[in-house]
């Protein structure tokens, strides 16, 4: 090989040699780029995993406080239908203030003495 066929071929294989470094420098680029994203994402999604881990356990307590709830809801209930059955009872009964009770009382005398006299009456016609 001659001294200009070895230049040559050298200029030739530098050539190639820097359109491969601009190529491989450019992928770089685009790789790291690439990397860069996919961290954030990762990143993105171990803070999802943690927040959805979080909401998990919210769920269960929150459900624990609902079936709690069920059980004092089921009680109060119980304890309402109770009370309004006896609010019921009460409005059904009569209601007399004293002196309607005297004055009750001696119609009621009255009338038995009514009936008494009734009794033993005859009719003389």
């Amino acid at each position: 090989m001659t001294s200009e066929v070895r230049q040559s071929r050298r200029i030739e294989v530098g050539s190639k040699l820097d359109e491969a470094s601009n190529q491989f420098n450019a992928e770089d680029t685009r790789y790291n780029v690439v990397k860069a994203k996919l961290e954030k994402v990762e990143s993105q999604h171990e803070e999802l995993l943690k927040e959805l881990q979080s909401l998990n356990d919210q769920k269960k307590d929150i459900n624990f406080q609902m079936m709690a709830n069920e059980d004092l809801l089921q009680v109060a209930e119980w304890e309402v239908f109770d009370l309004q059955g006896k609010i019921d009872t009460l409005n059904v009964v009569e209601v007399t203030d004293p002196a309607t009770k005297a004055s009750l009382e001696k119609i009621e005398a009255y009338v038995k003495e009514s009936f008494e006299d009734l009794k033993t009456f005859q009719c003389t016609s």
